[in-house]
């Protein structure tokens, strides 16, 4: 089994953001219809294609990967990156960017092209940036609005307020079929929010670090109820399942692993805030209680 790079990368960038200013960046000059669209995050491509926009999207990023029709748009770099030639021989109207891709910003400004950066550290700012986006480029688009108030609807009213709540580890990345290099959920950051929401605590929610590289002895201090871990794209065959088996079994001592509360989830869609948003919910809220 490879490990992919996709959470390392996506832990450095959610890093990066603690850094960034508190409000949406906008670079636009008003013009009566934006039809040629570049989107630079996975979920906001999700989130144009869900609206019924996705025919205006131009390019993506290798990540940007869902729906199936994403795929067919040409990839125009990555998080980090971008191939300036591309982006300029494309003469989009307007690129769609998060906030911490402050490379991508200043080359769009160097460039003098339209663009958009929001946030998408914590569940209010991913709805907060929808509307942005929707309110300066996707004007009058019901399907949107209504998407944003589910959204809405969703992930206030599921915080439930329970006097014992379970203990919760968000694992999101660990070497393969080994138990160190492990990296969790940590405070100030979506994924934590989605544990609140669904009705549980995170173990490290009061660690300053969004998401910190904790040891076995750590786990074994936290005793968590409940460990969920996030293979995303990592596909185990029979062997490896029994290794993982064992694995946790050597810790025994630990809640999850005596009562056998330990949940695997390989849909890249658990590490994208995106309009998918609503899954984890109902799928966490359903282990939590």
């Amino acid at each position: 089994m490879k490990k992919t790079n996709f959470i390392f990368a996506l832990i450095l960038l959610l890093c990066i953001i603690s850094s960034c200013k508190n409000h949406s960046d906008t670079n636009t000059k008003k013009i009566d219809s934006y039809n040629r669209i570049i989107s630079l995050s996975p979920h906001i491509t999700e989130f144009i294609y869900a609206i019924g926009e996705g025919d205006k999207l131009i390019a993506r990023t290798n990540f940007c990967n869902y729906p199936t029709e994403a795929k067919k748009l040409p990839v125009i770099g990555d998080a980090l990156k971008l191939n300036v030639e591309l982006l300029l021989s494309l003469k989009p109207d307007i690129v769609l960017l998060l906030e911490y891709q402050t490379n991508h910003i200043e080359i769009c400004k160097k460039y003098h092209i339209n663009y958009i950066a929001v946030l998408d550290n914590r569940i209010d700012e991913i709805l907060n940036g929808y509307n942005t986006i929707l309110n300066k480029v996707f004007r009058n688009n019901k399907k949107g609005i209504t998407l944003i108030n589910q959204l809405k609807e969703i992930t206030h009213k599921n915080r439930i307020d329970i006097a014992n709540k379970l203990n919760v580890l968000v694992i999101v990345d660990h070497y393969p079929l080994k138990l160190n290099g492990i990296f969790a959920v940590g405070s100030n950051n979506w994924m934590n929010d989605l544990i609140e929401i669904s009705g549980a605590s995170n173990v490290l929610k009061t660690n300053p670090l969004q998401y910190p590289q904790i040891s076995i002895e750590e786990i074994i201090n936290y005793n968590p109820d409940i460990i969920i871990d996030l293979l995303i794209n990592k596909t185990l065959n029979e062997k490896e399942k029994l290794i993982y088996k064992e694995l946790w079994s050597s810790l025994n001592m630990v809640n999850a692993v005596a009562n056998n509360k330990i949940f695997t989830y390989h849909d890249q869609y658990f590490s994208i805030p995106g309009p998918r948003l609503a899954f984890i919910i109902k799928e966490w809220s359903k282990i939590f209680h």
